[in-house]
């Protein structure tokens, strides 16, 4: 072999060699530039949070929230801390018997206190989804004033409350679960002030919004309070077609308290405005699928209030 080969052989040799160096550098996995582990725990906890309040599952809400809470304020998760704040709020307007003085929760205890403090994250949070944050907050202060007029501490007409909700709506329009809790929202302004056919319109949209993407607890609640409204503008049969309907969802999500509740809300319902003897007969037998339930899963107290209104009603 001649040296001009040899050397030509040698150069082609340094030329393979780099390009495999520098192919296996450039086909190397790159360094993350953004780490998800806590906020993703945190996430998961607030979704946990809410399904729990919807269940009336408040011991475990509890838990889940102030786990939330803690992992969002340790990476200083603003949005996040906003969210968890205001689902806070919605536990504690849910679940005002807890002894708040004992109870070691990482939130804090006062509905003002919430949305104060939601109000500070939201401050604090990226430009982009600063304002609706904002609307957001917005929506809960008038839960929380419903709330407070319950409790004697506020008043307003429901023209005035719906005026504020209604100009959130364009500001919520791509957020779907806050969008729906907006139209809850306007659906208790309106039965708290005896408005329930305005009350079912308002349920059924939210229960729209929570269908079309896939909120099984919340659709089931929705058809659960649209049946309350229909029940009290004594409309039996919409009221029974709603709980019906409640029902389907609560046994989709397999949401056994939810499913006992919503038999007991057919019993109920049945058996107002002098019910025929078929109606009391259906209403008992609810009551009786409610009490097997309630007692299949343990809830021996919410048993015997089933059994003691059959009592009563037969």
């Amino acid at each position: 072999m001649s040296v001009k080969n040899g050397i030509g052989l040698c150069v082609k040799f340094l030329c393979f060699m780099m390009f495999v160096v520098f192919t296996g550098c450039s086909s190397a996995p790159k360094r993350q530039m953004v780490y998800t582990d806590i906020s993703q725990h945190a996430y998961d906890n607030y979704e946990k949070a809410n399904g729990a309040i919807i269940r009336g599952d408040y011991e475990k809400a509890g838990k889940y929230l102030e786990d939330a809470y803690a992992q969002a304020v340790s990476i200083d998760k603003n949005d996040l801390i906003c969210k968890i704040l205001l689902s806070g709020l919605s536990y504690r307007i849910q679940n005002p018997v807890v002894d708040l003085s004992e109870k070691s929760f990482a939130l804090p205890s006062y509905i003002d206190n919430l949305l104060s403090d939601a109000k500070v994250a939201a401050s604090l949070s990226d430009d982009k989804i600063r304002p609706t944050l904002e609307s957001v907050i917005r929506v809960y202060e008038c839960r929380a004033d419903l709330f407070k007029a319950q409790n004697d501490q506020y008043s307003a007409t429901n023209s005035e409350i719906q005026k504020k909700l209604d100009a959130e709506i364009i500001n919520l329009s791509k957020e779907p679960y806050y969008l729906a809790f907006l139209y809850r929202t306007k659906g208790d302004w309106s039965n708290f002030l005896m408005n329930y056919q305005a009350a079912a319109e308002a349920y059924k949209n939210a229960a729209e919004i929570h269908t079309k993407n896939r909120y099984l607890f919340e659709i089931a609640y929705d058809w659960y309070l649209c049946a309350a409204a229909y029940s009290k503008d004594g409309n039996k049969q919409a009221a029974m077609d709603a709980i019906g309907n409640a029902l389907k969802y609560d046994k989709d999500a397999e949401n056994v308290s939810g499913i006992a509740q919503d038999y007991m809300a057919a019993a109920n319902i049945l058996a107002k405005k002098n019910p025929t003897s078929e109606e009391l007969k259906k209403a008992v037998f609810y009551a009786e699928r409610a009490a097997s339930i309630y007692r299949s899963a343990g809830m021996s107290q919410k048993a015997d209030d089933c059994i003691a209104w059959i009592t009563e009603n037969k």
